[in-house]
């Protein structure tokens, strides 16, 4: 499990978009890597994607532009299918060692 945090922990991990490329905070990453040794695989993967989605400045951007409701709906539904997505990353794992 440990090559394949490595692998996930990098800085060039990126995650593709329509025509961009939002690539993981350093930060983020670093703060991964610490952890990768302590939780699963898909705990560390959630950390990841949710740190990008419900950042700070994304935050006020969003305070600014749009309604206080949309701002919760998106957040919520963001963190329940980041939450669907490490659980099935974890289960896949676990039935890929078996």
């Amino acid at each position: 499990m440990t090559g394949n945090m490595a692998k996930i922990c990098n800085i060039d991990l990126q995650f593709q978009s329509s025509k961009a490329k939002i690539f993981v905070s350093l930060a983020d990453a670093f703060v991964a890597r610490v952890l990768a040794n302590q939780f699963p695989l898909g705990s560390v993967l959630s950390f990841l994607i949710i740190g990008q989605i419900l950042d700070l400045r994304n935050v006020m951007l969003f305070k600014k532009n749009f309604s206080l409701s949309l701002f919760f709906f998106i957040a919520v539904l963001s963190i329940i299918l980041t939450f669907l997505w490490g659980l099935g990353a974890d289960v896949g794992m676990r039935l890929h060692s078996l």
